[in-house]
């Protein structure tokens, strides 16, 4: 298999499973999605892992690292799945997915200095960023059609989706730290168990206080398993990949996973995209392609 197909698969599989989000995230509520979700994907991580016969790496400053990159998944998933159920994954997804710019950013307000390709594919993603949020465009839910330009809930999906990709970031920047020292199964799988017990813990606590506890329909869970399956394979595919030649091309195909799952969002849920954000999408598109060489 060559480095563009797995990386495609990539992509498919995490484009997919962003746009099931939207639904799981309004049917179930977006924190019981991710409950699910984390529990979900540390089954199939540890399956893979025991399958691999990949063995634990510690010390105590990797660990403290994927602690903090677990806090950041668990702000970043709530942050992204709240967005999904406010607001069109159109203007979701897009933004979301600029997170490979706050990597620079992080980088530099730690000292990097990124080359000129690196500073142009920021400058592109950032720019597609605003114009996607500034945007307008209509959304078809149902039987109701909202003007997204003109949507109350516009900015609160846009500065969450925001939230989401400095989230996002983080994760990527404090886990690029540890990698190579702790493999990349146990850093998928370590930041995912410390969000769900991080997550489990908060949620106790609201059921001390009286809180109704998570309830998930049945009918939801084949759903919610294929979600998580496919966020897990995205990783694994892109995993694989890593491990043969040109592991960059692999990379490059894989960001282009919000482009699923806006396509996705166009066919099926005919969300309407004006041509302003058309553009945008291109120049995140363009710009995480240029991060990503």
């Amino acid at each position: 298999m060559t480095p563009g197909f797995w990386g495609s698969l990539s992509a498919l599989s995490w484009g997919t499973a962003d746009f099931l989000a939207r639904f799981t995230g309004r049917a179930v509520g977006f924190v019981n999605a991710l409950l699910a979700l984390l529990v979900i994907s540390l089954v199939f991580l540890g399956l893979w892992m025991v399958a691999s016969g990949t063995a634990f790496v510690w010390s105590l400053t990797t660990f403290l690292l994927l602690v903090l990159a677990g806090l950041s998944f668990l702000v970043g998933y709530l942050f992204f799945y709240r967005a999904l159920v406010w607001g069109p994954v159109t203007l979701v997804a897009p933004i979301a997915g600029s997170y490979p710019a706050m990597v620079v950013l992080i980088a530099v307000i730690l000292g990097s200095r990124p080359s000129a390709l690196q500073w142009t594919g920021t400058f592109l993603t950032l720019v597609g960023v605003v114009v996607v949020a500034r945007g307008g465009g209509e959304v078809e839910t149902g039987h109701t059609t909202t003007p997204v330009g003109r949507s109350p809930s516009r900015k609160r999906t846009t500065a969450a989706s925001v939230a989401a990709a400095i989230s996002f970031a983080a994760v990527i920047s404090i886990t690029q730290e540890v990698v190579t020292e702790v493999g990349t199964l146990q850093t998928l799988w370590v930041p995912r168990a410390v969000a769900l017990v991080v997550l489990v813990a908060v949620l106790t606590v609201g059921w001390a206080r009286g809180r109704p506890r998570p309830t998930i329909p049945r009918r939801w869970w084949p759903v919610l398993t294929v979600q998580a399956g496919l966020d897990t394979a995205g990783y694994l595919t892109l995993y694989l990949a890593s491990s043969g030649p040109n592991p960059e091309i692999a990379a490059m195909a894989s960001s282009a996973y919000y482009v699923v799952t806006v396509l996705l969002g166009r066919v099926i849920l005919k969300e309407r995209v004006s041509l302003p954000q058309m553009g945008g999408i291109g120049l995140v598109f363009v710009g995480v392609l240029l991060l990503s060489a």
